[in-house]
């Protein structure tokens, strides 16, 4: 397999046999200069279709999150027949390295979703409560039930991942929507925190949903109402997108993008 980029020291961009890109994890990996050939035994798992968002997310993301959230995926692959790839992995460590910090600073967010959705996605919320318990006890923290929620969301959200997500006008559909957000919010937004890259992943999956006309159809009107209570701005964010993108979304989408807008605003 010949690397192409390194993404840190155990970890390199690839190109297989048949010339596709590939995301390959292996021990010391990551120390040639590259172009080099790296031989099969050294390469303990490879990621096909990943996202280049993912990218630059990856060399900061540690490496027993990272462990713990193939684990996690790995089961939901069981329990939903491979319904997930690669990215939902990336997206998962991301967002359980995220909650870790939080959980360091004192920080607790409670926007009751488990109860919420536990009716429409049963599977997804099984899956969730196994992989908090995953959590706590790999990494040793002990994040709260309310994390469940947040990570049944990643599960709904990457039920059918896209690919190929590098288009120039959603580039320029992403910057001006952050703008707004800034406008609207008065903050200044860090294009380079993992919350920003996050948001930016969410937005790049839900204009290609869009395109091929995938969009949540079950709206969850009490789920919304409470968030729209305490969250007005962050509502007003939301609406905000679809006038740019002049195409209505469905109220339990902007109920999505209202909670990682919290988040990008929270973040740091």
């Amino acid at each position: 397999m010949k690397a192409i980029k390194n993404l840190n020291n155990n970890v390199a961009i690839c190109l297989d046999r048949e010339g596709r890109e590939v995301v390959a994890f292996g021990k010391g990996i990551g120390f040639n200069k590259v172009p080099n050939e790296i031989p099969l035994s050294k390469i303990d798992r490879t990621f096909y279709n990943v996202n280049p968002t993912y990218f630059s997310m990856i060399p900061e993301i540690d490496e027993k999150v990272m462990a713990t959230a193939v684990r996690i995926v790995d089961h939901a692959n069981i329990v939903k027949d491979n319904r997930y790839s690669s990215n939902l992995i990336f997206a998962l460590a991301d967002h359980i390295q995220f909650a870790i910090k939080r959980l360091g600073k004192g920080m607790r967010i409670s926007i009751g979703l488990l109860y919420e959705i536990e009716n429409s996605y049963p599977d997804e919320v099984d899956i969730a409560k196994t992989a908090l318990n995953m959590i706590n006890e790999d990494l040793g923290v002990k994040l709260g039930k309310e994390e469940a929620g947040s990570i049944a969301v990643h599960l709904i959200d990457y039920i059918n991942d896209p690919q190929d997500l590098q288009v120039e006008a959603e580039e320029k559909l992403l910057e001006a929507y952050t703008e707004k957000i800034e406008t609207i919010l008065n903050v200044e937004i860090d294009r380079n925190s993992y919350s920003y890259k996050r948001f930016a992943a969410h937005i790049h999956y839900l204009m290609q949903r869009k395109a091929e006309g995938n969009a949540f159809d079950n709206p969850v009107p009490e789920f919304l109402s409470s968030l729209k209570e305490g969250y007005e701005k962050e509502y007003e964010c939301a609406c905000a997108l679809q006038e740019l993108i002049k195409t209505d979304l469905s109220e339990e989408e902007k109920a999505y993008i209202l909670i990682h807008v919290n988040r990008l605003k929270i973040a740091e």
